[in-house]
């Protein structure tokens, strides 16, 4: 069966390896054109990239998210007054 007008997010998360990281990661840059992907490197990054994608339709992992990036914003700030 050919899906010829859905959009699909891509995320794309190459495994780097000290000895090819610049083969693995072109590997992911060079998509076909009209293909846009997100590059993310790192199973934790891939998965906050998919729960990104997610939170546009469900407003409990939009507010988880925003949840995370308060508090590291709030550690942030917290480390650089001690400092």
């Amino acid at each position: 069966m050919k899906r010829e007008n859905e959009v699909v997010k891509v995320i794309s998360c190459p495994p780097l390896t000290e000895g090819n990281v610049s083969t693995d990661l072109w590997s992911s840059v060079r998509m076909p054109s009209g293909i846009g992907c997100s590059t993310v490197l790192g199973a934790d990054e891939a998965a906050l990239a998919a729960a990104k994608i997610l939170a546009s339709h469900d407003y409990m992992v939009f507010g988880r998210i925003l949840c995370l990036q308060l508090n590291n914003l709030n550690k942030l700030l917290v480390s650089t007054c001690h400092n």
